[in-house]
């Protein structure tokens, strides 16, 4: 590393260090943005990691208490200080910062740009692990990586960089734990905000420049339904990618609570919203604390092409605007969630403009006591539930004026059973194939020879008529595989998806009526779990390659609650996915089994 980064700071220039021809324009519009994601630094101690020639410890210093800039290559540090050693609260320090030394829980705020992709693995969990006990109880820890691929157009003879994904910077960092200053108290960090930079969207077409900001919070061993944290609970429970796309199902695209498009635009009605307006729909800033909410809903915007809607992972608790940021602030069935309403409340209060709406959808609960039932239904939700009339006090006491709280029982009562009627259409649709059954599934061969049957069997198929099989045993990462190679003529992919899918049929006497669920390929799926716990699927038909996977160990490792089959489709000749790839994906979602 020290190698590559003599090579590009010989001038110490804004070039150099963001190892990109067009720094100086980027500069321009991305430092501004990404120092309003800042929270407040009044009289802060602030640690810059990775300071460089000091393009944001100019201005941490004009916020914070004190900044204490830390580079490990000489030349930045001396242009740092060069610039900006004028300032009475300003330390320079040349260390490597896998070898820094910093007191326990004595820093507010740690400040990074484009350092922790130049740490390897092991380099970076342990700098995690030791930034959170730097750090006081409450402070802030914020980073900005490329993720991916490289984003710079500088040549590089060698890079040694780490193009991590997403989910692997955010899975390290709310897995991490320390103890507090006082014995037997554990912390760990909480996502407060991770978001893309828009001027590298705007002016790169380039979505992999991503920000995070994480508060150093107690963990408590009253964990939400076993996870360390709420946005854990939300992602691998409430709001999983795959549970999402079922309550489109039910409820809409778009949609995943009661109500959908119709009530959407009654309420979106009310707001007489007009072109220029900025609200959390005219330019529009979408925030979740879900991961898997804001995934979906990128992949969308890009594919909708709507420039003007913006979305980033957010707890509204914590994520701080300016005042007079926004024109209107729209919640729809999310506040239940929050225990401190009022709090949050007074901070949508400073966020709106004068004038400014404030547009909130909610769970509430009639007066208690409540019945056993639904006492019992709300504590396994971990909501935090209150009257409509105590909703409206609280946003009175926040500051709003001309609070109408309404109760829309009778109104919610007449959608949800029009609902249920859709859903009583569509419930086949819901069936869920347990785990479990592919291992029970393949004790219908007592032999392991009448499973090697299956598999050579469906090599005669119609439509396959394979001449030739082959099979031997292949040694693949230290595990022994049993191949079988045909000379037939593939599959496509919706057929190869038909074939490791439970509940179709192209067999048999082909009476809708009495379609079996696993009659289609069941011999192929039987007899490769009889054999093993993990089938891989290479298949070939035209220009068309296609591999899926049928396999226990992923099922296990993902902690599914139904069998998912991946499959992946793909151009021969291009290696992108190939282009029926939309017409197989309107059957997986109709399926259980998504990709």
């Amino acid at each position: 590393m020290t190698e590559f980064w003599k090579e590009h700071s010989k001038a110490a220039t804004v070039e150099e260090m963001m190892l990109d021809s067009r720094a100086r324009e980027l500069t321009q519009h991305e430092l501004p943005e990404i120092l309003s994601m800042l929270p407040c630094l009044d009289g802060c101690r602030v640690l810059e990691l990775g300071a460089g020639i000091g393009r944001y410890t100019s201005h941490l210093l004009t916020k914070a208490g004190h900044v204490t800039a830390v580079d490990f290559m000489e030349s930045f540090v001396e242009k740092n200080r060069q610039d900006n050693g004028h300032h009475s609260n300003a330390t320079f320090i040349r260390a490597d910062v896998t070898k820094l030394d910093v007191p326990q829980n004595s820093i507010d705020f740690i400040f990074s740009n484009w350092l922790l992709m130049y740490l390897n693995d092991e380099e970076l969990k342990s700098f995690i692990e030791k930034a959170l006990g730097w750090l006081r109880p409450g402070g802030f820890l914020f980073f900005r990586e490329s993720c991916n691929h490289r984003s710079g157009d500088s040549k590089r003879d060698f890079n040694p960089t780490c193009y991590r994904t997403e989910a692997q910077y955010s899975h390290l960092v709310s897995s991490v734990q320390a103890e507090g200053p006082e014995s037997g108290q554990q912390f760990g960090f909480d996502i407060v905000l991770k978001k893309k930079v828009q001027a590298y969207i705007e002016m790169k077409n380039n979505p992999n420049q991503i920000c995070w900001m994480l508060e150093k919070v107690p963990r408590s061993s009253n964990t939400q339904n076993g996870f360390s944290t709420f946005q854990q609970f939300l992602d691998n429970q409430q709001y999983t990618s795959r549970g999402i796309l079922r309550y489109e199902k039910m409820f809409g695209a778009g949609y995943v609570s009661t109500g959908g498009p119709s009530t959407t635009k009654e309420f979106v009605d009310l707001l007489n919203l007009k072109p220029g307006q900025k609200t959390f729909g005219v330019e529009v800033l979408g925030l979740d604390l879900s991961d898997n909410m804001v995934d979906i809903a990128m992949e969308r915007a890009v594919a909708e092409k709507l420039p003007s809607v913006q979305f980033e992972v957010a707890d509204a608790t914590k994520r701080t605007f300016p005042e007079d940021s926004f024109d209107v602030i729209y919640s729809r069935d999310t506040i239940l969630h929050i225990d401190d309403k009022l709090a949050l409340f007074k901070r949508f209060h400073s966020w709106l403009k004068p004038g400014g709406q404030l547009l909130i959808s909610d769970y509430c609960c009639g007066k208690k006591p409540w019945t056993p039932v639904f006492e019992a239904y709300v504590k396994q939700r971990g909501y935090i539930l209150y009257t409509p009339s105590e909703y409206g006090k609280f946003l009175e006491e926040a500051g709003f004026c001309n609070v109408r709280a309404e109760d829309r029982t009778a109104q919610f009562i007449q959608v949800i059973e029009t609902e249920l009627q859709r859903a009583e259409v569509i419930k086949d649709e819901f069936i869920e194939m347990s785990p479990s059954f592919l291992n029970s599934n393949s004790t219908s061969h007592t032999w392991p020879f009448s499973a090697v049957a299956e598999l050579i069997d469906n090599a005669s198929d119609p439509g396959v008529s394979a001449k030739q099989i082959w099979i031997d045993v292949a040694e693949e990462g230290g595990y022994h595989c049993l191949t079988f190679t045909d000379n037939g003529s593939g599959m496509t992919p919706n057929k190869l998806h038909k074939m490791l899918s439970f509940g179709f049929t192209e067999k048999g006497s082909g009476k809708a009526s009495q379609q079996a669920i696993g009659v289609y390929g069941n011999g192929f799926k039987s007899g490769s779990m009889r054999l093993g716990r993990d089938a891989l699927i290479f298949t070939k038909n035209g220009g068309c390659m296609t591999v899926g996977m049928l396999s226990q160990t992923y099922l296990e490792n993902i902690k599914a609650q139904a069998v998912i089959v991946p499959i992946v489709p793909f151009n021969q000749q291009t290696n992108i996915l190939h282009e029926t790839i939309s017409n197989v994906g309107v059957e997986y979602k109709s399926s259980t089994f998504m990709p």
